[in-house]
Protein backbone atom coordinates (compact mmCIF):
# COMPACT_ATOMS: atom_id res chain seq x y z
CA UNK A 1 0.00 0.00 0.00
CA UNK A 2 1.50 3.47 -1.19
CA UNK A 3 1.80 6.28 0.91
CA UNK A 4 -1.15 8.06 -1.16
CA UNK A 5 -3.10 4.78 -0.57
CA UNK A 6 -2.31 5.02 3.56
CA UNK A 7 -3.53 8.86 3.73
CA UNK A 8 -6.74 8.50 1.41
CA UNK A 9 -7.46 5.12 3.54
CA UNK A 10 -11.48 4.55 3.95
CA UNK A 11 -10.78 2.18 6.44
CA UNK A 12 -9.97 4.70 9.59
CA UNK A 13 -13.45 4.62 10.85
CA UNK A 14 -12.60 0.83 11.42
CA UNK A 15 -9.64 1.34 13.22
CA UNK A 16 -11.71 3.92 15.53
CA UNK A 17 -14.89 1.81 15.91
CA UNK A 18 -13.58 -0.01 18.73
CA UNK A 19 -13.05 2.83 20.66
CA UNK A 20 -16.96 2.68 22.35
CA UNK A 21 -18.27 5.74 24.29
CA UNK A 22 -18.09 3.54 27.64
CA UNK A 23 -14.50 3.22 26.88
CA UNK A 24 -14.33 7.06 26.99
CA UNK A 25 -16.43 7.53 29.59
CA UNK A 26 -14.55 5.57 31.99
CA UNK A 27 -11.04 6.75 31.16
CA UNK A 28 -12.27 10.47 31.68
CA UNK A 29 -13.87 8.84 35.43
CA UNK A 30 -10.65 7.59 36.27
CA UNK A 31 -8.35 10.66 35.23
CA UNK A 32 -10.91 12.56 37.16
CA UNK A 33 -10.48 10.37 40.34
CA UNK A 34 -6.87 10.13 40.35
CA UNK A 35 -7.23 14.17 40.22
CA UNK A 36 -9.78 14.58 42.65
CA UNK A 37 -7.63 12.19 44.95
CA UNK A 38 -4.66 14.24 44.73
CA UNK A 39 -5.98 17.17 45.37
CA UNK A 40 -7.66 15.92 48.23
CA UNK A 41 -4.45 14.12 49.80
CA UNK A 42 -2.63 17.89 49.02
CA UNK A 43 -5.25 19.75 51.13
CA UNK A 44 -5.76 16.90 54.07
CA UNK A 45 -2.71 15.42 54.72
CA UNK A 46 0.29 17.17 53.36
CA UNK A 47 -0.61 21.57 54.00
CA UNK A 48 3.01 21.45 55.78
CA UNK A 49 5.91 20.06 56.95
CA UNK A 50 4.18 18.66 60.61
CA UNK A 51 0.76 17.82 58.96
CA UNK A 52 3.04 14.95 56.64
CA UNK A 53 5.14 13.71 59.08
CA UNK A 54 1.97 12.84 61.75
CA UNK A 55 -0.80 12.55 59.00
CA UNK A 56 0.90 10.70 56.07
CA UNK A 57 0.69 7.31 58.30
CA UNK A 58 -2.93 7.83 58.84
CA UNK A 59 -5.41 5.33 57.50
CA UNK A 60 -7.49 8.33 55.87
CA UNK A 61 -3.85 9.50 54.15
CA UNK A 62 -3.37 5.75 53.19
CA UNK A 63 -6.17 4.75 51.58
CA UNK A 64 -5.87 7.81 49.44
CA UNK A 65 -2.21 6.80 48.48
CA UNK A 66 -3.70 3.63 47.46
CA UNK A 67 -7.29 5.12 45.55
CA UNK A 68 -4.02 7.53 43.27
CA UNK A 69 -2.25 4.71 42.93
CA UNK A 70 -5.23 2.03 41.64
CA UNK A 71 -6.68 4.99 39.41
CA UNK A 72 -2.86 5.20 37.93
CA UNK A 73 -2.37 1.41 37.55
CA UNK A 74 -5.52 1.62 35.37
CA UNK A 75 -5.16 4.44 33.54
CA UNK A 76 -1.52 2.87 32.37
CA UNK A 77 -3.51 -0.59 31.67
CA UNK A 78 -5.87 1.13 29.83
CA UNK A 79 -3.22 3.16 27.59
CA UNK A 80 -1.74 -0.89 27.03
CA UNK A 81 -5.52 -1.95 25.77
CA UNK A 82 -5.88 0.96 23.42
CA UNK A 83 -2.33 0.89 22.17
CA UNK A 84 -1.96 -3.15 21.59
CA UNK A 85 -5.94 -2.96 19.96
CA UNK A 86 -4.39 -0.16 17.50
CA UNK A 87 -1.45 -2.07 16.33
CA UNK A 88 -3.28 -5.16 16.25
CA UNK A 89 -5.94 -3.12 13.88
CA UNK A 90 -2.84 -1.47 11.63
CA UNK A 91 -0.77 -4.35 11.47
CA UNK A 92 -4.05 -5.42 9.16
CA UNK A 93 -3.29 -2.89 6.86
CA UNK A 94 0.39 -2.25 6.78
Amino acid sequence: MGWSQLVHWEGATSVLSGISQSGIATYAVVVVGHHTLSQIYGLWCNKSLWDSLIKSSTPVCRGILWGMSATSDSMLAMWVVVGTSLVVKLSGIL
